[in-house]
């Protein structure tokens, strides 16, 4: 509900959809998964630099895999 003031200067309550939309938009920005970037910029470098050094992705998600740092998919990478 939102506070409307009228010609006489008399406070209204009202539904405001456009007011309620604004909420949800600012709740729903901080849910969901956070992602893979943001976590954990060491193993983003280190992906970088085997990707650089012209590795596949196959490659790096198996050398993680096998090395037990992390299980990244192929299609993450």
């Amino acid at each position: 509900m939102v506070e409307f003031r009228n010609s006489d200067w008399s406070v209204r309550k009202e539904y405001s959809a456009y007011y309620s939309l604004n909420i949800r938009g600012q709740l729903m920005s901080k849910t969901g998964r956070k992602l893979f970037y943001e976590k954990d910029s060491l193993l983003l470098s280190y992906i970088q630099s085997k990707l650089d050094e012209k590795y596949s992705p196959d490659a790096i998600s198996g050398e993680l895999r096998h090395q037990g740092i992390s299980t990244i998919s192929t299609q993450t990478i």
